[in-house]
C-alpha cells in the first residue's frame, strides 16, 4: 500500500497553523463539537491503480482522496472564516499536485450553530511518492 497520509497531513497542518492562530487541526473525522476554528484532514480513499500493477501484481500507483472539513462557530463571519481555512488548505493541496473535486457547505447536524464547509481532493501517487492529478 502506498501510504503518504502523515506527509500530506503534516504539510497542510503546518501551513494552517502558520496562517491561523489557535486553529485546531485533526487527522480524524470530527464527531463532537470541536475546539473552533477546526480543520479535519482525512484520507477518505486509497485505491490501487490496477492499470499500473506489474506482472507480480505489485502496486505502482494509488488513487488517493482526501476530505477537508472546516468548522467555525463565530457569531458573525463564520462562513468567511471557513472559506479562508479551506482556501489555505486548497492552496497546499493544489501545490502538492492534487485536484479539488468538490467544495460545498455541509449541514452540520451535530451542532447547527457551527458552520462547516467540505472539500475533497484527488491525485494519483506513485510508490516513489510522485503526485499527479
Amino acid at each position: 500500500m502506498i501510504d503518504i497520509e502523515s506527509y500530506i497531513f503534516t504539510k497542510v497542518e503546518g501551513v494552517l497553523r502558520d496562517e491561523f492562530e489557535g486553529v485546531f487541526v485533526t487527522g480524524e473525522a470530527v464527531r463532537d463539537e470541536p475546539d473552533l476554528p477546526c480543520v479535519s484532514i482525512v484520507e477518505s480513499d486509497n485505491a490501487t491503480n490496477t492499470s499500473t500493477r506489474d506482472s507480480s501484481l505489485i502496486e505502482n500507483h494509488a488513487v488517493l482522496m482526501y476530505q477537508v472539513d472546516a468548522y467555525s462557530g463565530l457569531e458573525t463571519g463564520k462562513k468567511s472564516q471557513c472559506r479562508a481555512l479551506i482556501a489555505c488548505a486548497d492552496d497546499v493541496f493544489q501545490k502538492l499536485g492534487f485536484v479539488r473535486i468538490m467544495m460545498n457547505p455541509t449541514p452540520n447536524l451535530e451542532a447547527p450553530s457551527v458552520y462547516r464547509i467540505t472539500a475533497r481532493y484527488r491525485a494519483v501517487v506513485s510508490k516513489d511518492w510522485n503526485i499527479s492529478s
